[in-house]
């Protein structure tokens, strides 16, 4: 029997629940239900059901790759993977099969019949243990996005977010004074799946920039050089003085990895790696050859 709270509102929350967790009528429609049970716990992806199919689909690819690699061998791949349930599917298919993926090696792949470029990823042949999520989407945001700078927020929403963030692990901060001469802080760190620049002065100014995790660990490196007061400008990037020194000019720094590439046919032209695997979603494999090489 349920036993029925003081407030109306509660009672009926508690309702509910507890019709739904004996597995009887909760009033609910059979198609709301439905589509509440396909929605994704954007906590935990792999809980999801795209992620199930996705990554059950890519499996049968990259075992049948696995058989026919040499230990040490590489596999260079352009895949439709936008979707993040694709993208981490098929990277823990590869894993599965016996490949580790070498995301510090993403690159974008531009194709004459798409409209965006698409990721092209680099998988060694040799076993590795599951990758956390966290790392995952952080190279999914950038492949997205094609840029280090994932957000921007100033002022009240600023610190808003800045508070509302993960669990934060700080990787550098100094205190300085910028062109006003005000007193100025910087922290850069790394929060859930991202990097983070969090600058503050004396003046109440607040300034957030959500970046990617290899980012974060350059500006760190900067962020603790002793006597280090060079700015941090809006894309998350060092102000550099120019030759002259007239004038601060933007110095973006950017690791592909490998260098974009346009594909037709299926093939890559050079500078990239030759060599085209046609099945499913998979547009181009790499030779089989060893890091060292």
């Amino acid at each position: 029997m349920i036993q029925k709270p003081a407030n109306s509102v509660d009672w009926y929350c508690s309702y509910r629940q507890d019709r739904h967790a004996h597995g009887k009528d909760s009033g609910i429609s059979p198609t709301a239900a439905r589509l509440n049970s396909s929605l994704p716990d954007p906590h935990v992806v792999r809980r999801s059901r795209e992620y199930t199919t996705q990554r059950d689909h890519a499996y049968g690819y990259f075992s049948q790759w696995r058989t026919a690699a040499k230990d040490g061998a590489l596999l260079y791949a352009v895949l439709r993977i936008g979707l993040f349930s694709r993208f981490i599917g098929w990277i823990d298919a590869a894993q599965e099969a016996g490949w580790t993926p070498r995301l510090d090696r993403l690159w974008h792949a531009e194709m004459t019949s798409e409209k965006q470029p698409l990721p092209g990823l680099l998988f060694e042949a040799q076993r590795c243990d599951q990758l956390p999520e966290e790392a995952i989407i952080d190279k999914w945001a950038w492949s997205s996005r094609r840029s280090d700078l994932y957000g921007r927020l100033e002022g009240a929403a600023a610190l808003t977010a800045y508070r509302a963030l993960a669990e934060k692990k700080v990787l550098a901060t100094r205190d300085y004074h910028n062109n006003q001469t005000i007193v100025t802080c910087d922290e850069v760190g790394l929060a859930g799946g991202a990097g983070y620049v969090f600058t503050h002065d004396a003046s109440f100014s607040f300034r957030l920039l959500v970046v990617s995790q290899k980012q974060a660990d350059r500006l760190a490196v900067g962020v603790s050089c002793k006597g280090s007061s060079t700015p941090i400008d809006d894309q998350g990037s060092f102000l550099t003085a120019s030759a002259a020194g007239k004038q601060a000019t933007k110095e973006r720094v950017f690791s592909t990895g490998l260098p974009s590439t346009t594909i037709s046919g299926g093939s890559f032209f050079s500078p990239a790696p030759t060599g085209t695997f046609a099945a499913g979603n998979v547009f181009a494999g790499g030779p089989a050859k060893s890091l060292e090489d």
